[in-house]
């Protein structure tokens, strides 16, 4: 279970800086929300990292975009899909690859992606998000866990420079140029990345092996 650090030693454990303000609103006494709008599926933290093994659904915006397209062989392809249980992302691909021998538009296939994403996250990364909601953001800043005999802070604020290569030139190809990124505690190794907006924190990333910002840092 995580801990809080008493109130005199927040100033030592956290990254000092001001409240998420608005006028005179403290988002930091806000509950959390989620956004997923922004979720670099496509990336090595994106939809890989959000799906394990998973069942496919048809989902409604990715049939009207299908059915506007009047693209019946991919209707068909896609409807012979929905409900079966795939092991990874990788597998569905190949599926989709196998059955469907043609391109698929590129609107459509971002529907698809985004359907995916919305899956994974309802499956596998919601639920582990739900233990937070009964907080306010000043809570979640103050949990704590144990490392080396150390109590260090779950969820933080990391400087973009100190993230691993891969993910400073990912953020650059993304066009991001903040100078810090959130970074939330799952469960063991595995951790959220996102910018905190008001009281909502729009995830960008989910990291399940530590690989986006060193270990011995965090």
């Amino acid at each position: 279970m995580p801990r809080k650090i008493p109130a005199s030693a927040a100033s030592a454990s956290i990254v000092k800086k001001k409240p998420a303000t608005q006028g005179d609103i403290n988002f930091d006494l806000f509950q959390p929300a989620w956004r997923i709008g922004k979720f670099d599926y496509s990336s090595r933290w994106g939809l890989a990292s959000l799906l394990g093994e998973f069942v496919y659904h048809f989902d409604e915006r990715t049939v009207e975009k299908v059915i506007e397209k009047e693209n019946d062989a991919l209707y068909k392809v896609l409807k012979s899909l929905d409900g079966k249980l795939f092991p990874s992302i990788d597998d569905f691909w190949n599926k989709l690859a196998m059955k469907y021998n043609s391109v698929i538009p590129t609107d459509v296939l971002e529907h698809l992606s985004h359907a995916l994403v919305r899956e994974g996250f309802q499956t596998r990364i919601y639920p582990k998000l739900v233990s937070y909601e009964s907080n306010t953001w000043t809570e979640i800043l103050h949990y704590t866990h144990n490392r080396k005999g150390m109590n260090v802070t779950n969820n933080h604020l990391v400087p973009v420079a100190n993230l691993s290569k891969e993910a400073r030139k990912r953020l650059e190809e993304l066009k991001y140029d903040e100078d810090y990124i959130f970074s939330l505690r799952m469960e063991a190794k595995i951790r959220i990345y996102g910018f905190r907006i008001q009281n909502y924190l729009e995830i960008l990333w989910v990291d399940l092996n530590h690989e986006i910002y060193p270990v011995d840092n965090d």
